[in-house]
């Protein structure tokens, strides 16, 4: 899903991750967003990418708050340089993101064609003990992630 290369049908390529792997950083973000907004379809022709998300670790937590919430630009000592992504994406951090270097930065739903797969349909069972009238239940369904296209998606190998 993310790659340094993705084959278009019009035998040209496409990437949604940097050669060098950045970890995040300032310089990464700002890679990601000039990334996105040179995204190409199947023709060749540009497309308006939104960048929403920005999701990470909880290890990255501070770090993310100081490069998007912060007026100065945090790779500068001159406290006078703006910080030029300041407000351009909202921070999700997660538990179960486990690599300190894994980053990604998401476009919004509708831009995205990633989506949920349902497998087997819910099959929820039941049962009564009449002896003691406690309900028992047990559930199960299958899902899976399928992906048509992951342009709208850009990060670290992780």
């Amino acid at each position: 899903m993310i790659a340094t290369s993705h084959v278009r049908m019009d035998n040209g390529s496409w990437s949604n991750r940097n050669s060098s792997d950045p970890g995040l950083s300032y310089l990464g973000v700002q890679q990601a967003l000039i990334d996105l907004a040179k995204t190409v379809d199947e023709r060749g022709k540009y497309g308006k990418l939104s960048p929403e998300c920005l999701i990470t670790g909880v290890e990255n937590m501070f770090l993310a708050a100081e490069l998007f919430q912060s007026s100065a630009n945090p790779n500068q000592a001159n406290p006078g340089v703006i910080n030029s992504i300041k407000g351009k994406l909202k921070i999700h951090t997660s538990p179960y993101i486990t690599s300190t270097t894994a980053w990604w930065v998401t476009c919004g739903k509708k831009q995205t064609a990633i989506g949920l797969r349902m497998g087997d349909p819910p099959k929820l069972e039941r049962d009564t003990d009449v002896r003691t009238k406690n309900l028992v239940m047990t559930e199960y369904m299958s899902f899976g992630l399928k992906v048509y296209d992951s342009k709208g998606w850009w990060g670290s190998a992780g």
